[in-house]
């Protein structure tokens, strides 16, 4: 996508970045850029049907339980309405979660929502697409 100088992103181009800048800090573990990326009241659905929060997700990578190798994102797909963008996107994800190896494709639905001009995840869901190790 080309934008003109001087024009602001469409708002698919905000969320792809913000997408990116999540999948860095996800294989970084850097808790400090996750914290500005996720809302508050962050509400997420992991693979086992458990519901994690923002504060959850935090200290699952501050205190390691979470460790990310290879964090990369394909097929985004983003449904913009108003201050709410909706991402469907494959992520092939390697590395540790919470004592278990996993090394493989996964399906994320994110809800972002737009706060005082930065997008933040609000909601959101992550089925695995290949067996889990």
């Amino acid at each position: 996508m080309v934008i003109a100088p001087g024009a602001p992103p469409s708002v698919a181009a905000q969320i792809r970045a913000s997408e990116a800048a999540l999948w860095r800090a996800m294989q970084m573990g850097d808790v400090t850029q996750l914290d500005l990326l996720l809302h508050d009241d962050l509400l997420f659905n992991t693979p086992d049907g458990a519901t994690a929060t923002k504060a959850m997700d935090l200290a699952n990578y501050a205190g390691g339980a979470v460790s990310w190798t290879t964090v990369e994102g394909r097929d985004l797909q983003v449904s913009a309405f108003g201050e709410v963008a909706v991402v469907a996107v494959t992520v092939r994800l390697v590395g540790d979660y919470a004592g278990m190896a996993l090394d493989g494709d996964f399906r994320y639905l994110r809800a972002w929502l737009r706060v005082d001009g930065s997008w933040r995840v609000i909601g959101g869901s992550v089925t695995p697409m290949t067996p889990m190790s």
